[in-house]
């Protein structure tokens, strides 16, 4: 499936050197865009297909859950930034969990791509990530205006997009973190934020530590105010 999708995008990237008229320019870069949709949701579907069996944890390496987070960030902080929205860490501790990296990659990104779309301009996010009993936790709290109570319960459903959908997503994202967190032994969920100062979603996963490597507890600590590669964490 990624064969044709890739010849047909290396064809619309030769037509940049043909000259055209600026109408049949406009459809080619519509079409460019349609492109880039369907090799985004052929991404997520193959992170589905292979999250439908559940790997055995004890045969999964070890691999940082704050520095692939931090990674994940790094690489969203542009695209923040340009939305002027305030992204950035208000916990993090070392912690450490049994995934595939690229797996753990993709759970992180598709939560913060979704925090990112509802978050408006101006807004903020701010991520946690943190040891919790025997748990180590990922949380990422937008300032968006929240999911309807009656989508709460189908959120996590394939394709549901829910009853006020924004951006051109696939709704195959949360679906996806659902299935790495089940298959992984941990949890995932949602809840609105409903205080007088603050609004959104905050998301929780809990995934089991990997007890070799991880230090005991000590609770969440701030890091500084400013952290120059993340940005603000306020």
């Amino acid at each position: 499936m990624r064969t044709p999708i890739t010849a047909l995008s290396l064809q619309a990237e030769n037509l940049d050197a043909v000259e055209l008229p600026e109408g049949a320019r406009g459809r080619v870069a519509a079409l460019r865009q349609g492109m880039q949709r369907t090799r985004h949701l052929l991404d997520q579907l193959m992170a589905l297909a292979r999250y439908e069996a559940k790997p055995i944890a004890s045969e999964m390496p070890q691999v940082s859950l704050d520095q692939t987070a931090k990674e994940i960030a790094a690489d969203l902080l542009p695209l923040a930034a340009g939305r002027g929205i305030d992204l950035g860490f208000e916990v993090v501790e070392p912690v450490v969990v049994r995934c595939e990296p690229a797996i753990l990659a993709i759970l992180i990104r598709n939560l913060l791509d979704n925090a990112l779309r509802h978050t408006p301009r101006g807004g903020r996010i701010d991520i946690g990530v943190y040891r919790e009993d025997d748990w180590a936790v990922l949380q990422i709290e937008d300032s968006g205006p929240g999911i309807p109570a009656a989508d709460l319960e189908r959120i996590f459903e394939p394709f549901y997009r829910g009853s006020r959908p924004q951006g051109e997503g696939a709704g195959l994202g949360l679906s996806i973190v659902r299935r790495i967190a089940d298959s992984l032994g941990g949890e995932v969920s949602l809840q609105n934020m409903t205080g007088h100062d603050r609004s959104g979603i905050r998301a929780i996963i809990r995934l089991p530590l990997s007890t070799a490597l991880n230090q005991p507890s000590i609770g969440k600590q701030p890091v500084p105010s400013f952290d120059p590669r993340f940005g603000s964490t306020s």
